[in-house]
C-alpha cells in the first residue's frame, strides 16, 4: 500500500497546481455535504446543495485524473503551462459560480427565479 501511495505522490508532484485544485474541489464538495447535514438539501428559493457537492467533487476527481495523465501528453512545456493555468482559472471560476450561487439560494445553471430578479436591471 505504501508503495502505491509513494508512486501516486511522485506522479502528482509533477502537477501540483492541478492536484491542489482537484483537492480543493473535493473539499468544497465536503463543505456542501456538511451544509446538507446541518441545514438540509434545499437553500431557499431554489438552491440545491447536492448539486453543488456533486459538481465540485466530480470536477475535483476529473482534475486529479488529468494531473496523472498530463505527463504523457505531447505538449511543449510552454503549451502545457498555458493549458494548465487556463484549466485552473476556468475551474476556479466554475467552483465559485456553482458553490456561491447555490449557497445564495439560486440554481446557477437552470434558475427559474434569477431571470425575474435580473429583469429589473434591463
Amino acid at each position: 500500500m505504501s508503495r502505491v501511495l509513494g508512486t501516486l505522490l511522485r506522479l502528482y508532484s509533477h502537477e501540483r497546481p492541478l492536484f491542489w485544485t482537484g483537492v480543493l474541489g473535493i473539499a468544497l464538495g465536503a463543505i456542501c455535504l456538511l451544509g446538507m447535514a446541518f441545514h438540509g438539501v434545499i437553500v431557499e428559493p431554489e438552491g440545491n446543495l447536492y448539486k453543488a457537492a456533486s459538481f465540485d467533487i466530480a470536477v475535483g476527481i476529473f482534475l486529479l485524473t488529468l494531473a496523472l495523465i498530463v505527463k504523457v501528453s505531447d505538449f511543449t512545456p510552454r503549451r502545457q503551462a498555458r493549458w494548465r493555468w487556463t484549466l485552473i482559472g476556468l475551474t476556479l471560476f466554475g467552483y465559485g459560480v456553482e458553490t456561491i450561487q447555490i449557497f445564495r439560494g439560486f440554481d446557477p445553471r437552470f434558475s427559474r427565479v434569477l431571470p425575474r430578479t435580473c429583469s429589473a436591471i434591463r
